[in-house]
């Protein structure tokens, strides 16, 4: 059924992104830990919070304007796209590999067995994976090529464009070993063979800030992960969401005040009777 399907989605969801924000969290940590958290741990964060800002993506894309149901099958189809394009590269490069193509060939067809059952999902659709259509990230879905953009319900629209620009942007250039973020990250690591005034800098204020804005970024994720939740399924926490929002509205935390005024504000505001 359509709730089994949601509370499925949303508990793995829901323990993912506690999972991540644990992690952040704990390798964000300035507590000394001798032997157990690498050094330079803080700087693997961005990699994790750009996971936890998908997850918040693929939440607010799956649930907008209440269309569950059709994303969810969208969304099953898809990963049956994305497995036998995988094992259409094993047969590729593993050919010889008769008795490891037989098991995956063997798991995909019993995947197609439950996708048919429980989904609807034709035979003809999967004769032909390669026609069914991949689920977005977050920029696919605010392409206007990929015409998923004109679909969204305006405010969704209006905060996902802010959350690709800004949140997701900053932590994809260092999870992406772009220039422009290993710039961002290169001097912690080439802090020894610098000189000392500089590496003074880079180990008091420099490592700070950096530290400052990931556990932020990450603190604003899951803020708003646990607003689109309570939003959808009527959980009555908006008293205390709000009073959550305004406390760190007012601290200064840019990303947490941005995300409050470009979404949640209104999202959380009593609406008349």
């Amino acid at each position: 059924s359509a709730s089994i399907k949601q509370r499925c989605f949303l508990r793995v969801s829901i323990l993912s992104m506690y999972n991540c924000y644990e992690a952040v969290v704990w390798l964000g940590s300035d507590k000394e830990e001798t032997g157990k958290r690498p050094q330079n741990a803080l700087l693997t964060t961005p990699s994790i919070i750009r996971t936890m800002i998908d997850n918040l993506f693929t939440v607010v894309f799956m649930f907008d304007q209440g269309r569950f149901l059709p994303n969810y099958v969208w969304f099953a189809k898809s990963s049956y796209r994305d497995a036998w394009e995988e094992l259409q590269r094993y047969k590729k490069d593993l050919s010889q590999h008769h008795e490891y193509i037989a098991f995956f060939e063997e798991e995909l067809n019993k995947y197609a067995v439950g996708l048919k059952e429980h989904l609807q999902v034709t035979d003809a659709e999967i004769s032909n994976p390669s026609q069914l259509p991949r689920w977005p990230t977050i920029s696919q879905a605010l392409s206007r090529r990929h015409g998923h953009f004109r679909n969204l319900n305006h405010a969704c629209r209006t905060f996902l464009v802010w959350l690709n620009d800004w949140s997701y942007r900053e932590v994809s250039q260092i999870a992406h070993h772009s220039a422009w973020g290993v710039s961002k990250i290169g001097a912690f690591f080439l802090k020894e063979s610098l000189g000392k005034d500089m590496r003074d800098r880079i180990e008091g204020d420099g490592i700070e800030r950096f530290r400052s804005g990931q556990i932020s970024n990450a603190l604003a994720t899951i803020l708003c992960f646990a607003s689109e939740i309570n939003q959808y399924y009527d959980l009555d926490h908006d008293d205390g969401l709000r009073d959550i929002w305004s406390y760190l509205d007012s601290q200064n935390v840019t990303v947490i005040q941005e995300a409050w005024h470009v979404r949640y504000k209104q999202l959380l505001s009593p609406q008349p009777s």
